[in-house]
C-alpha cells in the first residue's frame, strides 16, 4: 500500500531524472566496471536478474548518475488442481510470492560517487549505511514507502541535496539540524504514529513540503513553518479513511508565507483551519476536502489570487455572505456537504454567477 501520492514525487523529480526512461543501450554507454557491478548486485538483491540492471540505472561519461529501483511484493498465483480419482476433491496449489525488495542496503552504495539521483521507494531496509555520506553529488534521495527505524542523519552530510523523501516508523524522532540542508527544495515526510516535527523555519530554500499522516502531537504549538514555501500539503495516507485521522487542527501560521500558492489540507479530520487571510496573500489553490469543517473561512476574501477552492465532503451548511466579493474565485467545489436549504443554494449560485460552482449532491437528513 502506497501512502504518499506517487504523482507528487514524480513531478518533484522529473526535471532531475536524466533520462531513466531512455532505451537501455542509451543509458549504459561504456559503463564503469565498478559502478556496473554494484548496480548488478543491487538488482540481484532486490529479486531481479543481474541482467536487469540496465532498467534501473543511467550512466553519464561511464559513471552511474541515476539509480531507481522500486520495491514491491508480488502475490503468488493460486491454481486449482483436479484429481483423476472421482473420490478426491480438488485442491489448491499456491506459488510463493515474489519479494522485489532490498532488506539491507549494502555499504557499496557509497562507492557510486557520481550518483545524483537515488530512488529506492518501497523497500524493506530499516537503516542507511554510513557510506551514504560519500554521495556528495546527490540531488535526489527518495526513500518513501520504506519505514526507516531511525532518522538517517547521513542526509546532513549531503551538501547538494534538493529532494528528500522519507517514510519513518512509529515514534521515530526527527532531530534538529534540518536547516543544515541549505539546498533542499522539496521535502516529503511520511510519518507513522508518534513522530514529531522539529522547527522547520531554518529551511530557507524549501519550496515544497508534504507531510503524510500527521497527528495533533506531530506539531509543536506554536510551530514554525518554512517561510518561503510555494506548496504545502498535510494529508492522510491514501489507504486510510479521513475519519481515521487524529489531526483535528493545525498550528497557526504565526509567520506569513508570502510565496505560498498551493495549500492542500485534504483528507484529515480538521474541524477548524488556521487563520489564513493575510498570512498567505499569494494563495491560488486551496484543497480542504474530506475534513469536518462546518464553514468556509470568511477571511479568504483577502487572497486576491485565490481562484480554486475544493471543499467537498465536509459539514458545511452555508457560505460566507460576502463570497460574491471573492473577485478571483473561478471554481468552488461543494459536493458532499450539508447545504440543504434551497434558498441558500440559490443565493450561493446567484452570488457566484459566471463561475464554476459544483453544489452537487448534499447530505440532507
Amino acid at each position: 500500500m502506497r501512502a504518499v501520492r506517487a504523482g507528487q514525487i514524480a513531478v518533484a523529480t522529473a526535471s532531475l531524472f536524466l533520462g531513466m526512461n531512455a532505451r537501455a543501450e542509451d543509458r549504459m554507454p561504456n559503463p564503469d566496471k565498478q559502478d556496473l557491478a554494484i548496480v548488478r548486485s543491487l538488482s540481484k538483491a532486490a529479486g531481479h536478474s543481474p541482467d536487469d540492471a540496465a532498467k534501473f540505472v543511467t550512466f553519464r561519461d561511464g559513471r552511474a548518475v541515476a539509480l531507481s529501483i522500486e520495491g514491491e511484493t508480488r502475490p503468488g498465483k493460486t491454481e486449482k488442481v483436479y484429481s483423476l480419482d472421482p473420490g478426491k476433491i480438488a485442491r489448491n496449489l499456491f506459488s510463493s510470492s515474489k519479494d522485489h525488495r532490498l532488506h539491507q542496503l549494502p555499504d557499496d552504495i557509497g562507492r557510486l560517487h557520481f550518483l545524483e539521483i537515488l530512488r529506492l521507494p518501497g523497500h524493506a531496509f530499516k537503516v542507511l549505511p554510513a557510506s551514504v555520506t560519500s554521495l556528495k553529488s546527490l540531488l535526489v534521495l527518495d526513500l518513501t514507502h520504506t519505514r526507516l527505524s531511525s532518522f538517517p542523519r547521513e542526509v546532513f552530510d549531503l551538501p547538494k541535496l534538493e529532494f528528500l523523501g522519507l517514510s519513518l516508523a512509529d515514534s521515530v524522532a526527527i532531530p534538529a539540524g534540518l536547516e543544515s540542508l541549505r539546498t533542499l527544495k522539496n521535502l516529503v515526510l511520511d510519518l507513522a504514529d508518534g513522530c514529531k516535527l522539529p522547527d522547520l523555519s531554518g529551511l530557507a530554500a524549501l519550496e515544497s513540503l508534504t507531510v503524510i499522516g500527521a497527528e495533533e502531537t506531530t506539531f509543536n504549538r506554536p510551530f514554525a513553518w518554512p517561510p518561503n514555501l510555494h506548496s504545502l500539503t498535510v494529508t492522510l495516507p491514501s489507504y486510510r479513511e479521513p475519519y481515521m485521522s487524529r489531526l483535528k487542527s493545525l498550528p497557526p501560521f504565526s509567520v506569513a508565507m508570502p510565496g505560498l500558492r498551493n495549500l492542500d489540507l485534504s483528507r484529515n479530520n480538521l474541524s477548524t483551519l488556521p487563520d489564513l487571510g493575510n498570512r498567505v496573500p499569494a494563495l491560488e489553490v486551496l484543497n480542504i476536502s474530506d475534513n469536518a469543517l462546518s464553514e468556509l473561512p470568511a477571511n479568504l476574501i483577502v487572497c486576491r489570487n485565490l481562484w480554486m477552492v475544493n471543499a467537498e465532503n465536509n459539514l458545511i451548511e452555508g457560505l460566507p455572505k460576502d463570497i460574491g466579493k471573492w473577485d478571483g474565485l473561478k471554481e468552488l467545489r461543494l459536493q458532499g456537504n450539508r447545504i440543504c436549504d434551497a434558498g441558500r443554494v440559490a443565493q450561493a449560485t446567484a452570488s457566484l454567477h459566471g463561475r464554476k460552482v459544483d453544489i452537487g449532491n448534499q447530505i440532507c437528513r
